[in-house]
């Protein structure tokens, strides 16, 4: 299993403050891998951070959050430009167009 960061350590991690973090867990943008029913802690795990990064690279180009689901849950590259205007725009920002990804 990958590791568990809580959430400071994830917001470090991937340059998001912690109060964006709980707000995307409330709307489902990014669930925590885990939640301690007791305290109510986040922890997320570093095969998270990534998405965390295209959020953070996306909202970084003023993409509504709903566009950013609709971008990160499709599985489908075609589906994925077709619900995000902007995609070529935040691939060129991140410097995936470039290297022909």
């Amino acid at each position: 299993m990958p590791s568990a960061l809580a959430i400071g350590d994830f917001s470090q991690a991937t340059h998001l403050n912690i109060k964006a973090l709980r707000h995307y867990h409330r709307i489902g943008l990014l669930e925590p891998a885990e939640v301690d029913p007791f305290t109510g802690h986040r922890r997320y795990t570093t095969d998270q951070i990534p998405t965390a990064q295209v959020i953070r690279r996306f909202r970084a180009l003023d993409m509504p959050l709903e566009e950013i689901h609709a971008v990160i849950t499709t599985a489908d590259p075609g589906a994925r430009i077709a619900s995000a205007p902007v995609l070529e725009v935040a691939l060129i920002a991140c410097g995936a167009a470039a290297s022909g990804s």
